[in-house]
């Protein structure tokens, strides 16, 4: 049971930094913004396959660890600024982030044996919901509307129509 447990939490770990390494890719300079309609399968997948066997507190300090990663990475320019200020933001953005992983992980997770029609209504959930956290993130407290996930396709105009700031 307890090799279970660090078993999943080292799955966890592993699958946060996979996912958070792969939407970190997904801007500048690096600039592959193709990983970045990718990022989140391997968190979804882990999720849909181990799901029920995580707990919440689990999932969520996991969660936590890789979109703090996120940030703390896509905002390491600030350390030059303030090292703690770098730290402090990193963690504020990724609770933000992190609420999206683990509502996104429980639905997932319920979703392995529902039809078709509660599944599709699921993740146009999922989808709604990353929106409004990205507009709370960038409007409410004071607002930090740096790096959407629309800002990965900067160069490809084509996609900024479909994807409005």
């Amino acid at each position: 049971m307890v090799f279970n447990r660090k078993r999943l939490l080292l799955e966890g770990i592993v699958v946060a930094i996979i996912t958070a390494g792969l939407r970190v890719a997904a801007f500048p300079p690096w600039d592959l913004c193709w990983l970045g309609l990718f990022a989140y399968v391997p968190w979804l997948v882990w999720v849909s396959v181990r799901g029920p066997e995580v707990s919440t507190r689990v999932l969520g300090g996991v969660a936590l660890l890789g979109a703090w990663l996120l940030w703390a990475i896509l905002l390491a320019w600030l350390r030059h600024v303030t090292v703690v200020g770098w730290l402090v933001l990193a963690a504020i953005l990724a609770l933000f982030e992190s609420l999206w992983w683990v509502v996104a992980a429980r639905i997932t997770s319920s979703c392995v044996n529902r039809n078709s029609f509660a599944r599709i209504f699921n993740m146009l959930g999922l989808a709604s919901l990353w929106v409004v956290l990205e507009y709370v993130r960038g409007h409410i407290f004071g607002g930090f509307p740096w790096l959407p996930m629309a800002a990965i396709f900067w160069q490809t105009p084509y996609m900024l129509t479909l994807l409005p700031w």
